[in-house]
């Protein structure tokens, strides 16, 4: 459903000219950038919410079994949960810087003699934006690092 548009252009001949329409030019930012932003905040927003709910159910079940002072418990959790944030606000910035220069180059109407300059410099920020999320699921993921670690460690006989 998504490329639809990009066939009905296609097939209406309208490829021939040079520049591309620009309601195309918007549906394609739109797709590309604000599409998977909303759906990153939308998965964020649900994790962070079962995250905190989990966050106060320890620190109820903790707060009614000791006797004492919780609050470096409850510290300890606000921290979680700030880290938490701390993540998920770097991973979408970092998609944001990434994928924005490159997209917001197809939403303007410049000459092709300046899109092909630019071009090649709008190439690097999406290869260093997606070179950081994996090395960053990498890095967060304990069990995937772990795993990794024994593995390595194990073909080079390193203990």
């Amino acid at each position: 459903m998504l490329p639809t548009p990009y066939l009905i252009f296609l097939v209406e001949g309208c490829a021939s000219q040079e520049q591309t329409p620009y309601w195309l030019r918007v549906y394609t930012f739109a797709l590309f950038i604000i599409g998977p932003l909303i759906l990153n905040a939308i998965f964020n927003s649900l994790i962070f919410i079962m995250v905190r709910a989990s966050t106060r159910r320890v620190a109820h079940a903790v707060a009614t079994t000791t006797t004492g002072p919780t609050t470096k418990m409850n510290h300890s959790c606000n921290t979680r949960d700030l880290r938490l944030i701390k993540h998920m606000l770097f991973i979408f910035f970092v998609n944001i810087f990434g994928w924005g220069p490159a997209a917001c180059i197809l939403l303007l109407n410049v000459d092709d003699g300046v899109i092909l300059t630019v071009s090649q410099y709008v190439r690097l920020p999406p290869l260093i934006s997606s070179f950081i999320v994996v090395i960053d699921l990498f890095v967060y993921n304990r069990d995937l690092t772990k795993y990794l670690k024994e593995k390595i460690f194990k073909y080079l006989y390193i203990k």
